[in-house]
C-alpha cells in the first residue's frame, strides 16, 4: 500500500510540475507527465482528476524574504 501511495504522490506531482511550466489541457498535462510515468501505469483520468483537484485547491504564493 505505501507504494501506490508513494506512486500517487509522485504522479501529483508531476501534474502540479506541468502546469506551473505551462500545460493548459489534460492532453498536454498527460503528455508530460508520460514522459516520466509509463503510460501503461498511468490513466489519462487519474491526470485529469488529480489537474481538476489541483484547480479547486487555492494556493498561497510562496514567501520569499
Amino acid at each position: 500500500m505505501a507504494r501506490m501511495k508513494e506512486f500517487y504522490e509522485n504522479v501529483e506531482n508531476l501534474v502540479y510540475e506541468a502546469i506551473e511550466h505551462g500545460a493548459n489541457t489534460t492532453d498536454d498535462i498527460y503528455a508530460y507527465v508520460t514522459q516520466y510515468v509509463p503510460p501503461s501505469l498511468v490513466s489519462h483520468s487519474l491526470v485529469e482528476d488529480i489537474a481538476i483537484e489541483y484547480s479547486s485547491v487555492e494556493c498561497e504564493p510562496d514567501n520569499v524574504y
